[in-house]
């Protein structure tokens, strides 16, 4: 079980560290000084209008979450594909043992965009000018929160649906609401605009439903000031600690259907891969 571990701890590692190196390469040419925010916000979809080109240039910048969802999207469901039976026999209290799948699920989650990050700070402090500014650790720290409990819910609602289904119709799923999501921001360029309407706070309301808008960092604001005058685009009122209390929460309640499903699974069914045994 410790292979396991140390094997999907670096997993995690070598494609945060790809995608660190994949996602910074643009910007090595810049020839001017960056701050550490500025790093910050190319992974938090700096730069993001509620324009269409923009909207699906947000679609390909989600390749990293849809290549977590894949790698980790069989994380826990992997133990039902093999000897189930015999695995679960010796496992007498399944929802402790989903429980600590889960976290370290959640551990592998944290450590993805993290590590994006710092590798892409390690790159640009190597090669151009690089600088600390203020707010950015706490800036840092928001980005990191919420970005890993969406791969955390994400990657385990697909592990959750592939024990009922198959680990295929999970990820499809779970991609096709990411997706969804995405498209339905357009709703708030004409329909529910941001700005010069008299209906802003009604359609700001609307806005904090769809969660790819809790993911936009440029887009949300702060009770801090020196981490609000890096954001709030649109000078609006959508906090980063509600967006990080919404999907702590809406964590918890799918760990919680997780563990329901888990505790009632007939484990001789299990294994809908292969039809069963």
């Amino acid at each position: 079980m410790q292979c396991e571990m140390w094997r999907d701890i670096i997993k995690s590692l070598v494609i945060a560290l790809a995608w660190g190196v994949i996602q910074t390469l643009p910007y090595l040419s810049v020839n001017h000084e960056l701050m550490f925010s500025d790093i910050i916000l190319w992974f938090g979809f700096v730069d993001t209008e509620i324009i269409l080109v923009y909207i699906i240039d947000l679609s390909l910048n989600f390749l990293p979450f849809f290549l977590f969802q894949i790698v980790f999207g069989t994380y826990v469901y992997r133990r039902f594909c093999s000897a189930s039976v015999y695995y679960f026999s010796r496992c007498p209290n399944r929802v402790s043992w989903f429980l600590k799948e889960s976290g370290k699920l959640y551990f592998f989650s944290f450590i993805y965009p993290l590590v994006m990050v710092l590798t892409a700070t390690l790159l640009i402090t190597a090669i151009g000018q690089f600088s600390y500014d203020q707010g950015a650790f706490m800036l840092l720290l928001y980005y990191v929160v919420i970005h890993s409990l969406w791969l955390f819910i994400t990657a385990l609602l697909v592990n959750i649906i592939a024990i009922k289904l198959d680990s295929s119709h999970g990820f499809i799923i779970i991609v096709v609401v990411q997706m969804a999501s995405i498209g339905l921001l357009l709703l708030w360029e004409n329909v529910w605009p941001l700005v010069n309407t008299p209906n802003q706070a009604l359609h700001v309301f609307l806005l904090k439903f769809n969660p790819v808008a809790r993911l936009i960092l440029p887009w949300q604001s702060s009770s801090i000031a020196m981490v609000n005058d890096k954001l709030n685009q649109f000078n609006i009122d959508f906090n980063l600690n509600e967006s990080a209390l919404v999907f702590l929460i809406s964590a918890l309640v799918v760990i919680g259907i997780g563990s329901y499903i888990v505790r009632r699974q007939e484990w001789v069914d299990s294994n809908t891969e292969s039809g069963g045994l």
